[in-house]
């Protein structure tokens, strides 16, 4: 399938090449043809990705976090609820995951904390990792020749180096093609997404003051959003219950 370029005109990647480019000049691109299934879509992303996804694990940003959650009760709690309630809810998804740790030749461990990173690092102590103040934003604008979608990618320096296109397509229809841009390990959907049906999206991150230690992971949800087919559908995949970032 084709990224639907002829719905939107993608300022966004010029916005994520100019913020990737600050410390590299190029960005992989992985391509994963023909999965018999979502595991072994994840494996194969896991076996391209693998050094960018070892080199994040090694991070400073993953380190506080793997401190966070294996040194702390409140870090292992929220790991272990949202963990089970979000492989409860999205079963195939899970596997996804399974299949990147096993690719990658890493502790699936690591691939759910980078999964799970935005609401675990919002229960972080202030100041833990991040700077708490807004990343990414979006802008969009009509013109004569169509509708113009901006959106700048800009999460931490650690991240920076070990991000990369990828896209997947199924052997017989098992799942919707899908394609994007992706932090190193995580499932696709948490960056900017398109798929097979014309559908693509972006999104921003914000971090509420007070959050749940339980729920929906923010990537899983945005997964599932992967295949829906029109706007109507994509709208209520994102308004599912139990979200712990609102």
């Amino acid at each position: 399938f084709r990224c639907p370029t002829h719905m939107y005109h993608f300022t966004t990647l010029l916005l994520i090449l100019t913020w990737i480019t600050r410390s590299r000049t190029s960005l992989p691109v992985y391509h994963v043809v023909g999965a018999e299934s979502l595991y072994d879509a994840g494996f194969r992303h896991g076996q391209m990705a693998a050094a960018a996804i070892n080199g994040y694990l090694q991070s400073k940003e993953i380190a506080a976090l793997r401190q966070f959650v294996n040194a702390t009760a409140v870090g292992s709690a929220a790991f272990a609820h949202l963990r089970a309630d979000t492989t409860a809810r999205f079963p195939a998804y899970t596997l996804e995951v399974e299949g990147i740790a096993a690719g990658a030749q890493v502790d699936v461990h690591d691939i759910w904390l980078v999964n799970l990173l935005e609401e675990l690092e919002n229960l972080m102590p202030a100041g833990a990792t991040r700077d708490g103040v807004g990343h990414c934003s979006d802008f969009m604008a009509n013109s004569e020749q169509g509708l113009w979608h901006g959106h700048n990618e800009d999460w931490t320096d650690d991240v920076r180096p070990f991000v990369y296109l990828v896209t997947y397509t199924s052997s017989r229809g098992q799942f919707a093609g899908v394609g994007g841009l992706c932090y190193a390990g995580m499932i696709l959907g948490n960056a900017i997404t398109f798929n097979e049906h014309g559908l693509a999206f972006t999104q921003n991150a914000l971090a509420p003051t007070h959050s749940k230690a339980s729920g929906l992971a923010s990537n899983f949800v945005q997964r599932a959003l992967t295949e829906a087919s029109t706007l109507d559908e994509a709208i209520a995949r994102l308004r599912v219950h139990n979200q712990p970032l609102g």
